[in-house]
């Protein structure tokens, strides 16, 4: 809440979050901080309950399993499960009720077309490329079995490109958890798509 006076009158002004602000603030209540053969899904529900916000899972998003993840008890709820979602290329949101969505990336359109001069009555659209890069390089390791060991475990490597930026901008991202190869390249192509809808 803000408010200010002059001699022209007074203004009151009040913002706000809805209540996932709570994972954002907040670290997690966890009787365990690790998950083995786990769903998005899962996780994201044992994140999500102790504050007693809804979750809503789209079909097609959360199934996929991990071998192993860890969250750190001193990180934020919202950092673990965004982490989570990044490796399985899924979106996390909110709806503004408080409700948090787990959803494939362009998995959901709008039920209307917005059309300049039909239905939109202002606009503004702002283009910002500073966190476009023309390449995507995920790097990361995982423990060695018996199945696989050595080069196979710890040089695990997605990638993925922005045909539309014309200079050489590469990014190397280092995983936060360990990934197989098709979650490094689901991130790798996540990052560039994501980093793509955000700057406009």
């Amino acid at each position: 809440i803000r408010a200010e006076l002059d001699t022209e009158g007074r203004r009151i002004t009040v913002a706000g979050r809805d209540l996932s602000a709570d994972l954002v603030d907040c670290t997690p209540v966890l009787d365990s901080w690790e998950w083995r053969g786990a769903s998005l899904a899962e996780i994201a529900a044992a994140l999500v309950e102790p504050f007693g916000l809804a979750l809503d899972v789209d079909a097609t998003a959360g199934g996929e399993t991990f071998d192993l993840f860890v969250v750190e008890p001193t990180e934020k709820v919202a950092e673990a499960l965004d982490r989570a979602a990044r490796a399985k290329g899924v979106l996390v949101y909110t709806d503004g009720e408080g409700r948090v969505h787990l959803a494939e990336v362009g998995s959901r359109r709008a039920g209307v077309d917005l059309v300049e001069g039909r239905n939109v009555r202002r606009a503004e659209i702002r283009w910002d490329l500073t966190a476009r890069h023309s390449s995507y390089r995920v790097e990361s390791a995982t423990r060695g079995t018996s199945a696989g060991w050595g080069a196979s475990v710890i040089e695990i490597v997605g990638a993925a490109q922005d045909t539309a930026i014309l200079r050489s901008r590469p990014l190397r991202i280092r995983s936060e958890q360990a990934l197989g190869r098709s979650e490094a390249q689901r991130l790798a192509e996540w990052e560039a798509a994501t980093r793509r809808a955000r700057s406009s």
